[in-house]
């Protein structure tokens, strides 16, 4: 999970996906810092997860559909 002091790639990817949700610009550097994990915080609150302000699946599932190379769910096939 990323949390306080994250930072790097999986970080630009964050901000990117969360400016996909609240439209705010992204940050000069890839830091995840509290103004960061404040905006995970109102996003989850929004979507109904624990808004504990840190990054796991649950969130990463919600930030992943919006990211247009993401990974989708898709219904099961049907058999003939």
């Amino acid at each position: 999970p990323l949390g306080l002091r994250s930072s790097g790639p999986a970080v630009t990817w964050l901000h990117l996906r969360l400016r996909d949700f609240d439209g705010v610009s992204l940050p000069e550097r890839a830091l995840f810092d509290e103004a960061t994990r404040i905006r995970v915080r109102e996003l989850q609150h929004r979507h109904g997860l624990v808004a504990d302000g840190v990054v796991g699946n649950e969130t990463l599932w919600l930030l992943a559909s919006r990211d247009p190379g993401g990974r989708r769910l898709r219904p099961p096939e049907r058999p003939d």
